[in-house]
């Protein structure tokens, strides 16, 4: 008979997500830590359920090294993310990228700017569409080591 405890971790989302993605590029937490900055310890820990729920600082880097969107973690496994180019983040960019909110910017945005706003979950965005204004913000906050 089993004593309360006994039970084995289940790792959460993040985890589930995390060992599919690993198992599709045939890389190891070895190299996903190297390349993401975070603590081998930390993702085995996710990984295994042992640290069901990752920070989003976390979340963010490991999915930034995978060259994922975060809500390709984020999201319970089998639930489809839209085609890259519909979110209404996309249609902010565009709009920003041919706004004056662009031209403030100086350099005007770079491709790691760019990369950097699609990679934010859309938990983020408390689904309110992005407006240029606010994406200028959000650059310049970033560029200044605000956020």
């Amino acid at each position: 008979m089993a004593k309360a405890g006994d039970e084995k971790p289940t790792p959460g989302v993040v985890g589930r997500n995390l060992a599919r993605i690993l198992e599709e590029l045939g890389k190891k937490p070895t190299w996903l830590s190297r390349l993401s900055g975070v603590p081998r310890s930390t993702i085995t820990s996710i990984l295994s359920g042992a640290s069901p729920e990752a920070s989003v600082e976390t979340t963010r880097k490991l999915a930034q090294a995978l060259g994922r969107p975060t809500d390709a973690l984020l999201k319970e496994p089998g639930a489809e993310l839209p085609p890259h180019g519909t979110t209404p983040l996309e249609s902010a960019l565009s709009e920003f990228l041919a706004s004056k909110w662009a031209d403030y910017l100086q350099p005007r945005p770079q491709p790691e700017d760019l990369a950097w706003l699609r990679s934010l979950s859309s938990v983020f965005w408390l689904d309110v569409p992005p407006n240029p204004e606010a994406l200028h913000h959000l650059i310049k906050a970033r560029r200044a080591g605000l956020i």
